[in-house]
Formats: structure tokens, sequence, C-alpha cells
């Protein structure tokens, strides 16, 4: 799943650039998603795997080879289009296709990581030990939850000069609990890795992206500055959860964080 995801993720973005119609674009847009969906719950469980008893420091280098991807991304197309118009962006599959080849050379290696297949009842303890009340509740970390909310209310009511600078901290508010809350769903379901980390990276993301429109639609009825109070009031709901998840799991993802 890993390297066919990222073969197909790339594919499917530089063929929905030439796609002749709105509908052939979006289902190239669906099927490059599926790519990226068919991806990230094998890498991070994999990346579970790699990190031995560093599990959060594996999984913020995980996350910080996607957000550079996002970054780059945009900075290594846009040349390609601006000289050979939209087919331009077909470019981006040639070095896709070079990491996907890698990740297959190297699945061999990786499996080697895999823990060793337990006996037949250890699934089913596993899975009894799967908490998944402490898993639905579980969001982002209350810390960086909390200090979200002022920070987006602050840039409500800042200077032009300071709205950029404090855009750049909301961002890295946001994104900074990003890598424990992985860990810790991968803790609250042991028996279920891949599940925990699929939702709470896809999950999440795919929430972000259903509110955005809706967010999109109360900034047109009731103005910008409405569309951004409700934004920045949402991750107080997420910080209440967090108060309820058990203390036992919140010190073993310190203990794995502090490593």
């Amino acid at each position: 799943m890993m390297p066919v995801g990222i073969f197909l993720a790339a594919l499917f973005v530089g063929l929905a650039a030439i796609a002749p119609s709105y509908e052939l674009t979006f289902a190239a847009v669906v099927a490059s998603g599926l790519g990226v969906a068919a991806f990230h719950p094998e890498g991070s469980r994999y990346a579970n795997y790699l990190s031995g008893t560093r599990r959060a420091t594996g999984m913020s280098l995980f996350s910080l080879g996607g957000n550079a991807g996002f970054a780059l991304g945009p900075a290594l197309v846009t040349p390609a289009v601006a000289l050979l118009g939209l087919r331009g962006a077909l470019v981006i599959t040639v070095p896709a296709a070079a990491v996907a080849f890698w990740v297959w050379l190297e699945l061999p290696r990786l499996s080697g990581f895999h823990p060793a297949r337990p006996l037949a009842s250890a699934p089913a303890q596993a899975a009894s030990e799967d908490d998944w009340g402490a898993f639905g509740r579980l969001g982002v970390v209350i810390g960086s939850l909390t200090l979200a909310s002022p920070l987006v209310l602050l840039f409500l009511a800042a200077p032009a000069a300071l709205a950029t600078p404090l855009l750049f901290v909301i961002g890295a508010a946001v994104i900074s609990s990003f890598a424990v809350t992985v860990v810790m769903g991968q803790e609250y379901l042991p028996g279920r890795i891949g599940v925990a980390s699929g939702i709470t990276l896809g999950l999440a993301i795919g929430l972000g992206g259903i509110g955005a429109p809706l967010l999109g639609l109360l900034a047109d009825a009731q103005g910008l500055e409405a569309a951004l109070i409700v934004a920045g009031l949402l991750p107080l709901i997420g910080a209440a959860a967090t108060l309820t998840l058990p203390g036992d799991g919140v010190r073993a993802t310190a203990r794995a964080a502090a490593r």
C-alpha cells in the first residue's frame, strides 16, 4: 500500500491538471486522495515500529516529512506549469515514481521491524485492551488547543503588521500536538495501530476539509470576522474533551514524548 499509494497520489494529481472536464478532474482528485489514504495508515504504522521506544520522536519526523511535502509541492509544480502549461503538473509523477520504487525496494527490510506474530490468544487480549471511548474523545492535545483560541481572537484585533506573524504562531500551536496525538491514538488502540493511525491522520484532516466550506458559508452570511470567531472558539471544545482522557494514557504519551 505504501509504494502504490505514493505513486497513485502523485499520478492522479497530475492527471487532474489536464483532465478535459470538471467531472474527470473531480474523479482524478478523488483517486489521488485514495492514494494518500492508502499510504498514511501503513506509513504511520511502520513509523511506530521503526521508532522503538521513541514513538513520539519518530512520529514527529514522519509528520515533518508530510508537512514538508505540503510546502514543497506547490514550489516544485509552479515552475513546471509556468514553462509547460497545465501538463507540466505531470512532472511530479517522476520523483513520485522514484520514491515509490525506493519504498518498494525497502519493503523487505522494513518488514523486519514488524513485531513478532503473537500467540493465537494475544490478538484477543490486545483487542480487549483497546480503549475505544478514550480514543473517540482524542482530538488535539489540550495545551495547543487552549493556546490556539486566544491567538485566533488576537489575530482579529491585531494590526496588519502583526497579522502574518500571528498566523505562523497559530499554525505552530495547532500542529505542535500532531505527532503526540497520533501516538496517543496508537496507545489507546494497541491492537489496531493501523486503524488508530488512519483515523487520527485521515479523519481529522477530512473533517477539517468539510468544516472549511461550512465556515465559508458562515463568512458569506455573517462576515469573515464571525467565521474567524467561530474558528477560534471551536478548539475549546476539543480542549474540554481532552480533560476526560485516561491519565495513564496521557502519562505514557508524556514519557514517550520526553524520550
